[in-house]
């Protein structure tokens, strides 16, 4: 595998995606995501941190922006829903508190909204 090259199970998921990711969020991905975690499902998206990258894996819940990352354990996510028209927004609900990602394509966000669901036992 080259070094640019994104990890298997990283890759698998862009596959799933609707249109390709930006350059560059991939990779930014793959510095965060832990050796010994799965990434399961993505979404592109928009939070005020910019334009980035919404992933699942079997461990925790990131956004990754080309300038950093926000990151959720599954264990604290009490909801996600999905919601929109061709575009929309993905909701995940930490108790109290939210992390609304905004202009999720459409089949992006119902297949990220419904893996996200299966993952916390929702």
């Amino acid at each position: 595998m080259h070094t640019d090259d994104p990890r298997p199970d990283t890759a698998a998921a862009a596959e799933e995606l609707a249109s390709a990711p930006a350059s560059g969020l991939l990779a930014a991905l793959d510095r965060h995501v832990r050796d010994d975690e799965l990434v399961v499902c993505l979404a592109p998206g928009e939070t005020a941190a910019g334009k980035g990258l919404l992933a699942l894996t079997n461990e925790r819940l990131l956004f990754t922006t080309p300038g950093g990352v926000d990151v959720i354990p599954l264990d604290r996510v009490t909801a996600v829903a999905w919601k929109g028209l061709l575009v929309g927004v993905v909701s995940i609900a930490q108790g109290a508190n939210a992390t609304t990602v905004k202009a999720v394509p459409k089949t992006d966000g119902q297949r990220f909204a419904e893996a996200a669901r299966a993952a916390i036992g929702a």
